[in-house]
């Protein structure tokens, strides 16, 4: 362990719900190069502010060196957060037993948003799961908020299912490193900065540039498929209520959501029935699984508003301080006042001083590029149906 004040470059990218990631580059023949090895990992902090930015792993690491430059070289660590070992669990349908005894259909659970993923958390990597998938020195406090619904899990990635729950319900969540080794994992409510105190702006002196983006959605109107097979399947329409969908196409975008792992048939009157015995009425709790999962594909597909900004950092405005990654804030863009959650903040230092760059937006915005979002939902979507068969 040490701490690192020497080094060329600094990268950090915070993200909502989601795994981050950081690059740092010291020289080859300073202490630093000792210090950051193979199984380590860095904690990074901001000057008077109580809790780290980040924390996470070395994921690798370059040595580089030319006749040009002088010196040894230098060594480029990189890394992502520590909600990356959130990704590394799936979700079993019986948690505490074996691979070999899953003899669940699928893991349920009915809450509060917040106790479902803290529940998904304790019981898949935290202390309630079995000795061999606990994540050593994660804490998992008990939380609840948020609206209620009832989730339905069968070998989902952790991380993917924590993000689908987190968007449906409008909540957050954190892996947090504090001044202990420990890491806690944390639901929690964007906190609204709806008193004027944080506003992006060029009249207040708090924002230099911005760039805004908008993109169309992918659907609006969901087919959802539970069990059955032909005309005995259960099919239910679900449309997007959270604003016009016709607004980019006008005209309904439909998709077809495959759902085979809910129990929930086609009666012969066309009511949802029992998969099991066709003469009782489906089970409400796979009817809420149902809908939970078209709140989670409606949250996806939605369309994406984006706007990057370059604030003015001053000792009355400051990351970290006054906003973080998760806050609702507002930006003042020529004139008209826009709303809506910081999804991804980078920090970065080159030499030539700090420097800020918030992405404020719908549910998926981020600095990467469109293509990339579309590769990662196919990716989701391809693992979430081997899952399920």
């Amino acid at each position: 362990m040490g701490v690192v004040e020497q080094y060329t470059s600094l990268d950090v990218i915070s993200r909502f719900n989601a795994v981050g990631a950081w690059s740092l580059t010291v020289p080859a023949d300073s202490n630093e190069a000792v210090i950051l090895r193979a199984g380590g990992g860095i904690i990074v902090w901001i000057d008077g502010v109580p809790r780290p930015v980040m924390s996470g792993p070395v994921t690798s690491i370059t040595h580089t060196w030319s006749a040009e430059q002088p010196g040894k070289g230098q060594v480029v660590y990189t890394g992502v957060s520590d909600e990356t070992l959130l990704w590394s669990r799936i979700t079993l349908p019986v948690p505490g037993a074996t691979v070999e005894n899953q003899t669940a259909d699928r893991y349920t659970f009915t809450g509060t948003a917040a106790a479902a993923l803290r529940q998904l958390v304790d019981v898949n990597a935290g202390p309630s799961a079995r000795a061999d998938r606990v994540i050593d020195g994660l804490d998992v406090p008990a939380y609840s908020f948020g609206r209620s619904l009832t989730i339905g899990t069968r070998f989902d990635v952790l991380g993917v299912a924590l993000q689908d729950i987190a968007a449906s319900a409008g909540i957050g969540w954190k892996l947090r490193q504090g001044t202990s080794d420990r890491l806690v994992f944390e639901p929690y409510t964007p906190r609204v900065h709806d008193d004027g105190g944080v506003v992006f702006s060029p009249e207040a002196g708090t924002l230099a540039a911005y760039t805004y983006r908008l993109t169309a959605p992918t659907a609006s109107r969901l087919v959802l498929a539970a069990q059955g097979e032909g005309r005995n399947r259960w099919l239910k329409q679900y449309d997007d209520t959270s604003s016009t969908p016709t607004e980019w196409f006008r005209t309904p975008l439909e998709r077809f959501v495959d759902r085979r792992d809910v129990p929930v048939a086609r009666g012969a009157n066309g009511s949802p029935v029992n998969p099991d015995d066709p003469a009782q009425p489906a089970d409400p709790a796979a009817l809420a699984q149902l809908d939970q999962a078209a709140a989670e594909a409606l949250a996806e597909s939605q369309a994406l508003g984006e706007l990057s900004v370059t604030p003015i950092d001053s000792e009355h405005f400051r990351y970290g301080v006054h906003y973080e990654v998760g806050d609702v804030v507002s930006v003042d863009v020529r004139g008209d006042i826009i709303t809506d959650v910081l999804r991804e903040v980078r920090l970065s230092d080159g030499g030539d001083g700090p420097r800020v760059s918030p992405v404020i937006g719908t549910a998926g915005a981020s600095a990467t590029p469109g293509l990339y979002r579309e590769v990662r939902r196919i990716w989701n979507s391809i693992r979430k149906l081997e899952a399920r068969r």
